[in-house]
């Protein structure tokens, strides 16, 4: 079967979906992953196939909307207002770069914002569509959504209720964007209904690429709702830690990783300063890693100190004596190795699972990062 998987976002939000896909691949499937351009060689390292989406996302939220978008905080207007702004001018080329990565498949799997691409293509070719998305969606009176603080806890309607508003915002945004973007590209009518009721009601499989140990599924979900477990890919094939970080490692007690993952810092040098600081005050190592959140690289070429672009968490984990991290989808990855983690969420979902993570006993602690 040819499988082609629409994943778009960060890293944290191709990684697993890259995990996803060699399982198919296991299973003797061809799957093929269609994500922005900066992630290539990440996929083409571990053997899948490639198909390019318009985006450059680090870009994307280094400037104004996607700074307003990480600033938004639980204002929710501000949050929406920022997102409509970053989304609706890449959206056709999204729509056209995934009608070219979804020829010749037989079934598409997609990531949240991957969702309406793939919902036109697969009515446009007449094959199945499967959402694969790694934060719970599907409405539930069990608990909030995830863009709704976790820690208000106002009972079974409230919770059904906050699934409604952000379906209802996301589709009153896009609604006619996305339409006009139908017609142009696939040559089809505009979709009247909320897509997201309407894929309820069709019945349409849901994977969720999470443990159900940290968020039991709600009984309240239908039975094409499925709660897989974690896509976690094994890093330590593919990535070699550099020398120089090997001798780090060796010459002293095992450091404290921090790690800033794929969201933007508003204030690098503050951030990293501080950082240091913290280190200096509790006497411990330290390896700060970047990735697109900006850490000073200035400020972290000193004693006791190793400075990283983006190295695989797990890999390095069983080095180190602790995981303070902001935490995204994908940087559940370091609890496997036992190691006590702490979120300081600079957005919304990582402090919705930070905080499932720490209801569940499951060893990690969410802290405000304003």
């Amino acid at each position: 079967m040819n499988i082609t998987i629409i994943s778009l976002g960060t890293r944290g939000d191709v990684q697993p979906y890259i995990a996803l896909g060699l399982g198919l691949k296991k299973a003797g499937h061809n799957v093929k992953l269609a994500t922005h351009g900066e992630f290539s060689s990440f996929v083409i390292a571990y053997g899948l196939d490639f198909s390019p989406v318009e985006g450059n996302i680090q870009a994307l939220l280094e400037g104004d909307a996607g700074k307003g978008i990480l600033g938004s905080g639980n204002n929710k207007f501000d949050f929406f207002r920022h997102f409509a702004v970053l989304a609706r001018p890449l959206m056709k080329n999204i729509l056209v770069d995934s009608w070219k990565a979804c020829q010749g498949a037989d079934v598409i799997l997609n990531s949240l914002f991957g969702l309406f691409a793939a919902k036109s293509i697969a009515e446009r070719l007449g094959i199945p569509y499967y959402p694969a998305m790694i934060f719970p969606e599907t409405p539930t009176n069990v608990f909030a959504h995830n863009l709704f603080p976790p820690e208000i806890r106002l009972g079974p309607i409230y919770n059904r209720l906050t699934y409604s508003i952000v379906e209802g915002a996301f589709w009153y945004l896009f609604r006619n964007t996305f339409n006009d973007i139908r017609k142009e590209v696939l040559d089809l009518p505009p979709i009247k209904k909320n897509p997201f009721r309407q894929m309820r009601k069709e019945r349409v499989p849901v994977l969720y690429g999470y443990s159900a140990s940290i968020l039991p599924r709600p009984k309240d979900w239908k039975d094409w709702i499925h709660v897989t477990g974690y896509w976690f890919l094994d890093s330590q094939n593919v990535w070699q830690p550099p020398e120089d970080l090997v001798d780090f490692l060796k010459s002293g007690t095992k450091p404290v990783y921090i790690g800033f993952g794929s969201m933007s810092n508003r204030d690098p040098e503050k951030t990293t300063g501080t950082v240091i600081k913290a280190l200096q005050i509790a006497k411990q190592r330290g390896i700060i890693t970047s990735g697109w959140g900006g850490a000073c690289e200035e400020q972290s070429t000193r004693r006791g100190v190793s400075y990283r672009f983006h190295p695989p968490r797990l890999a390095v984990s069983a080095n180190v004596c602790c995981c303070p991290s902001r935490w995204s989808r994908n940087d559940r990855r370091g609890s496997p190795c036992g190691l006590s983690d702490r979120c300081y969420p600079v957005f919304c979902r990582p402090a919705f699972l930070g905080a499932m993570c720490l209801r569940s006993r499951g060893g990690t602690q969410t802290h405000s990062t304003a």
